[in-house]
């Protein structure tokens, strides 16, 4: 076989030429021989040379050539013809084994070149898979792991759709409740955004964002109870390289800013599964926030245990009797960790927003009653009649959230980094209102809303020069809440 390959990397010009002298040689070993010995199988070596290196067309044409020479040899030692019928029959057999082998060779080149395409992507596959588990093996170091510190893991983690790592104890009920979720998000058939507030290890949020078109945006941070959980959501949002359409805001969940974020954001699905319970005598203030936070809000909450106080029963109770007065359906049920046989209820709450209360987190409140948000799971528009001005103008809801949400809500995925070189992707003169409240954030890329806004005219508002980029730039950069709020009333509205 090495001979072959050697071969096989040769001009077919050259081979030819030493199948003509194979056949040389053995034309004239069978003279010498004499036609009393028959040798036609050796004849089969310059045949099988051409059928396997050149093609089967040039194995025939040394099939005819060899039968020839073994006429004429045979003639020249001195065969006498007695019966010419006889003779062309015999000529006939030797010509048609010869093909028959041709056949044979030819096919099994056409096995051997599959098989080596085979081999080829078996092995490609193997390193790839290879490459993968080690990737994967790499990225599983990367994160904190908070079990070794002695806390619960309430979900699988996933890294690029894949688990390195189950739930601990009996949370393994993680693809239960993604299955109920995705009676939601299977109406969807355009993009859409996912609110997961107290996202753990964002095991929900990280499926749906590789399975869906939609922007996820995770509330999770360190707490109390679990002290390092949020900054292992960081660390696997970063291993989540894959994902592109992901955002996590950093911080503990509290009502304040839960009730803040209804005001100037709308999502289409609101996740808040197991959380509102932890909220102690500040139940009905958190869900009241969580159900003006967009569309379909899906809330689970534990049943009554007896595992659990008194005191926690009677609001796990308050909550669910809440939940229904607020017209909740039941999407389905899945099993409770702490209680065998017992299972808590996913509701879903459709509500029916369609203003905003706020422009962005830093303006004040005041429902601006020319706007107009019409959301279905086909079609989702902003409908803007601004005073003074005669036409109404339509847009198309883009997904994700303000860009001065993220910087004010503590945002730490996509890092600052990405996020300036997203801003400096989006510069753009024709843009009559190029600043921050009008960035939406999409994951690592931002997508500019409000074009040829009607109150500024077409000459008029803010265009992206080289001081306004280089000042949105220098906000980015900035950590603090009550800095960020300064500059941006004091520095970035000042400049034109």
């Amino acid at each position: 076989m090495y001979l072959l390959d050697y071969f096989a990397k040769k001009s077919p010009h050259l081979i030819w030429t030493i199948a003509l002298l194979l056949n040389l040689i053995v034309g004239v070993i069978d003279y010498l021989t004499g036609y009393e010995i028959r040798i036609e199988v050796f004849y089969l070596l310059p045949i099988g040379l051409l059928s396997w290196l050149v093609n089967r067309n040039a194995g025939i044409i040394m099939s005819v050539v060899s039968t020839g020479t073994t006429v004429t040899t045979n003639l020249l030692a001195g065969q006498v013809i007695q019966n010419y019928l006889v003779e062309s029959w015999n000529i006939l057999v030797h010509f048609g084994f010869f093909i028959v082998i041709v056949y044979l060779i030819s096919v099994g080149k056409i096995i051997s070149d599959k098989n080596k395409v085979i081999t080829g992507k078996l092995h490609l596959l193997m390193f790839s898979k290879f490459r993968s588990a080690f990737a994967i093996f790499n990225k599983k170091q990367s994160f904190v792991d908070i079990t070794k510190y002695g806390y619960e893991q309430y979900q699988d983690i996933v890294i690029n759709n894949v688990v390195v790592k189950n739930a601990s104890g009996n949370h393994y009920d993680n693809e239960t409740r993604y299955n109920i979720i995705q009676k939601v998000l299977n109406k969807y058939s355009r993009p859409f955004d996912i609110l997961d507030i107290g996202a753990s290890q964002g095991y929900y949020s990280f499926r749906a964002a590789h399975d869906y078109d939609c922007v996820c945006v995770m509330i999770e941070g360190d707490n109390q109870e679990y002290p390092m959980v949020g900054k292992q959501l960081l660390d696997l949002c970063k291993a989540n390289d894959s994902l592109e359409n992901i955002i996590l805001l950093n911080k503990h969940v509290i009502p304040e800013d839960l009730q803040k974020l209804s005001e100037c954001e709308y999502f289409d699905v609101v996740l808040a599964l197991n959380i509102i319970h932890w909220l102690g005598s500040r139940w009905k203030e958190v869900t009241d926030a969580i159900l003006d936070l967009g569309n379909n809000i899906i809330i689970e909450t534990p049943p009554q245990e007896d595992s659990a106080s008194q005191e926690a029963n009677f609001i796990r109770k308050s909550i669910e009797e809440y939940l229904v007065f607020r017209n909740a359906k039941i999407l389905g049920k899945a099993p409770r960790h702490t209680s065998d046989g017992k299972m808590s209820t996913i509701y879903l709450i459709e509500s029916e927003k369609t203003k905003i209360e706020r422009k962005c987190w830093v303006h004040r409140k005041n429902v601006d009653d020319h706007h107009t948000i019409v959301s279905s799971y086909k079609l989702k528009t902003i409908i803007k009649k601004p005073p003074r001005v005669s036409d109404l103008q339509v847009d198309d809801w883009k997904p994700g959230i303000n860009l001065v949400t993220f910087l004010m809500y503590c945002g730490a995925y996509p890092s600052r980094e990405k996020i300036k070189a997203a801003i400096e992707r989006i510069q753009d003169n024709d843009h009559n209102d190029w600043t921050v409240n009008n960035m939406i954030l999409q994951g690592n890329k931002l997508t500019l809303i409000d074009w040829n806004d009607q109150m500024h005219g077409s000459d008029g508002g803010r265009r992206c020069s080289s001081k306004v980029l280089k000042a949105h730039l220098r906000l980015v950069g900035l950590r603090e809440p009550t800095k960020i709020e300064s500059y941006f009333w004091n520095r970035l509205t000042r400049i034109s």
